[in-house]
């Protein structure tokens, strides 16, 4: 789990041994999640970030671009992407990479602690492109309280906190997937519901 493999042009789900990428030798850390944008492929470890460059049509040429520290992910659902690049929650924030740099959307707007009593090792993200949001989800496991949500509009560069929008209080256990866009371009996810006895 600590390696990317990579399957040969054409050859869907063949992976043979010698086509992998090792972007740091010795590291024990495990990939949580990896998403591309253009010819970046970005791979999200519990703490770190790898940037690596696969544009060149031989993979011989792919290289590691960039090394960002305290940018991973602990959940594979805490990572999403947009038109305009991919987004990401982690206890330090939530990030944007477009294509060239890094950005924490969370500096000067929310502050460390309320985002520290926000954050959990199982938020999760999600887009929705017909009005270019992300929804933050602070627990995708919950009580019945239903968990605290954050969102973040793209066109206004605002955020607005919408606690118990997600769950009723008929129920008294939540697990929620993660968050897709449906054939309709609407944000959407599945729920499991515990009924109270």
């Amino acid at each position: 789990r600590d390696r990317i493999m990579y399957s040969p042009v054409g050859r869907f789900d063949t992976f043979p041994r010698s086509y992998f990428i090792d972007a740091v030798k010795g590291d024990a850390g495990e990939y949580v999640k990896l998403e591309a944008l253009g010819d970046r492929l970005l791979a999200f470890k519990q703490d770190k970030l790898f940037i690596i460059n696969i544009g060149a049509p031989n993979p011989a040429s792919w290289f590691l671009e960039q090394i960002k520290d305290f940018s991973g992910c602990v959940h594979p659902a805490a990572v999403a992407k947009a038109e305009f690049g991919v987004m990401w929650a982690n206890q330090y924030g939530f990030w944007l990479y477009e294509g060239q740099s890094t950005r924490n959307l969370t500096d000067g707007k929310i502050s460390e602690t309320t985002w520290g009593d926000f954050f959990t090792n199982g938020t999760i993200v999600g887009y929705n492109p017909k009005h270019k949001y992300a929804v933050i989800v602070s627990d995708c496991v919950m009580g019945a309280a239903g968990p605290d949500v954050f969102v973040y509009d793209f066109r206004t560069n605002t955020w607005s906190k919408a606690p118990g929008s997600l769950f009723s209080a008929t129920t008294n256990g939540h697990i929620i997937s993660n968050m897709i866009v449906d054939h309709d371009n609407n944000l959407t996810y599945g729920e499991q519901r515990e009924k109270i006895a």
